[in-house]
């Protein structure tokens, strides 16, 4: 069997155990359970509308880092665009861990979270960025220091900014926020 066989029938697993029945078992325990999914790791095999039409037949209620621009598509199928990408190109290497990179990592999250807040998304994300070779300590208070810049206008907006934790091992080589001390 080969890698694109073995994950699409892996995909193909996930799929039909969303669609089957350990979803309504939720529903029947009053619907306590609020699941959503991103778009991303879907969409080599759905369109966002076929995606969302999905999700609203199995019963989830969100739909994880889409952008300002499938905001729309997403509130149609009465889903919460839960957690936006956002507006700017690829920033998980280039973040917040840096103070050199604050003015345009600041400038594309007030961007973000003035759409999100006007299309009622309740969060954004944002990203430590790579290591270079910095310290964790300093990269935490250069964080720290970038979010207590954006954090109020976050909070006049109603929306939570998210500083993601990611796999630095496999898939983000490098990438800062990569343990439970960032948490």
């Amino acid at each position: 069997m080969t890698r694109r066989k073995a994950l699409t029938s892996a995909v193909a697993t996930g799929a039909a155990v969303l669609a089957g029945s350990a979803l309504p078992a939720a529903e029947a325990s009053g619907g306590r359970l609020k699941q959503g999914v991103s778009y991303w790791t879907y969409q080599k095999w759905f369109t966002l509308d076929e995606l969302c039409k999905e999700a609203v037949r199995i019963g989830l209620k969100g739909m994880d880092l889409v952008t300002p621009d499938q905001y729309a598509t997403v509130q149609k199928y009465g889903l919460v665009p839960s957690m936006t990408s956002g507006t700017a190109p690829n920033t998980i290497p280039i973040g917040l861990n840096r103070l050199e990179n604050h003015e345009r990592v600041l400038a594309s999250l007030k961007n973000d979270i003035t759409l999100a807040a006007e299309a009622k998304v309740p969060n954004v994300i944002t990203f430590s960025g790579n290591r270079g070779g910095m310290p964790d300590a300093e990269g935490m208070e250069n964080c720290a220091t970038g979010l207590n810049k954006i954090k109020a206008y976050a909070e006049e907006k109603g929306v939570t900014v998210n500083l993601e934790l990611l796999n630095s091992k496999v898939n983000h080589h490098d990438y800062m926020a990569d343990h439970s001390a960032w948490s």
